[in-house]
């Protein structure tokens, strides 16, 4: 259980009219995005966020995903994910000489060689983070973990009214110990393609043998019918009588009643 303080009292309206904290459950290897990701809680309330552990796994994009042990210049000591090298390459924008010259407070890697970017750059930090677009240099994970969140909320109840608008009572848990495992894969492959097409091309052969054969029994028989005029019908039915098979006299056995 947390109990956070909110002190509402200090909040001014200019910014913004919402009361209340923004959280986020994330990996700790990775970079918390609370304004992607995350859950608003308000004041008042006893919030209980059950978590269910989700990993990731991309079969289709096996060629272009990235690994976890892929190095980001700004974050060394953090697993890699879609969001922190987005981040990344922001900050490797602002530390262009030719951009701001600078980078916000962080702790690079050794390979990196530039200094923090104070309130004089605060303009072109903006500028910069407006017409940036990382998205293109940050090809997906091939497997990541996420986390769903299942929010509930109660009333809370405190012996004052200064307490109960102040005061956050936040329960984080986990509904199941079990991790889902989504899989992403083609449901149709190639080798499934191949294996229809060789189907189908036996099914298809079979048959065309078949009936090419009928066919040219057919065209015989008609070629027979149109080549064969009543003139050689009567050649032929000569040649057939003149032909004569030699006859052979089987001589029948003596009965008994001669001897």
């Amino acid at each position: 259980m947390v109990n956070l303080i909110v002190s509402v009292s200090e909040y001014s309206r200019l910014s913004s009219s919402n009361v209340g904290v923004k959280v986020s459950v994330h990996d700790r290897n990775s970079i918390p995005v609370p304004h992607q990701v995350g859950v608003t809680l308000s004041p008042g309330k006893n919030s209980y966020l059950a978590i269910e552990t989700v990993k990731h796994i991309d079969k289709t994009r096996e060629s272009n995903c990235v690994r976890h042990d892929r190095s980001l210049d700004f974050f060394p000591g953090y697993s890699y994910a879609v969001s922190t090298c987005r981040i990344d390459a922001e900050y490797r924008n602002y530390a262009d000489v030719n951009k701001c010259g600078c980078s916000p407070e962080v702790n690079p890697s050794s390979n990196v060689n530039t200094r923090n970017c104070t309130i004089a750059d605060i303009c072109c930090l903006f500028q910069e983070r407006r017409t940036f677009d990382p998205s293109v240099n940050c090809p997906p994970s091939c497997e990541y973990l996420s986390y769903d969140i299942q929010p509930s909320y109660s009333d809370l109840y405190t012996d004052g009214e200064s307490g109960r608008i102040n005061l956050i009572s936040l329960y984080v848990y986990f509904d199941t110990m079990l991790v889902t495992q989504l899989f992403t894969d083609y449901s149709y492959t190639f080798a499934n393609l191949l294996a229809d097409m060789g189907g189908l091309l036996g099914l298809f052969t079979g048959a065309s043998v078949i009936s090419l054969l009928e066919v040219c029994i057919l065209l015989f028989d008609v070629l027979k019918s149109l080549l064969l005029t009543p003139r050689v019908n009567k050649v032929v039915a000569e040649l057939e009588n003149k032909i004569h098979l030699p006859e052979v006299e089987i001589e029948e056995p003596e009965s008994d009643d001669s001897l």
